[in-house]
């Protein structure tokens, strides 16, 4: 689940972000797929300045969580 891989992610220090905080006064839209993606989505980390070990964290973490849910 991505609250499962957000944990994991977050306790191994991997750069990993939710959308699940909304800005006080951030009008509903009809329609708007927003709020069901701030809970099902994460934001990966994405920077020139991310190590190696870095990536490797974070695609650790998700091929993990893959192979937990058979997911390919």
């Amino acid at each position: 689940s991505v609250e499962r891989i957000h944990a994991l992610a977050r306790a191994r220090g991997v750069p990993l972000y939710r959308w699940d905080l909304v800005w006080p006064g951030t009008p509903a839209l009809a329609g708007d797929a927003a709020p069901r993606w701030s809970t099902h989505m994460l934001q990966l980390a994405c920077h020139q300045d991310m190590s190696d070990s870095d990536i490797a964290a974070i695609a650790d973490v998700i091929r993990s969580e893959a192979r937990n849910r058979r997911i390919s």
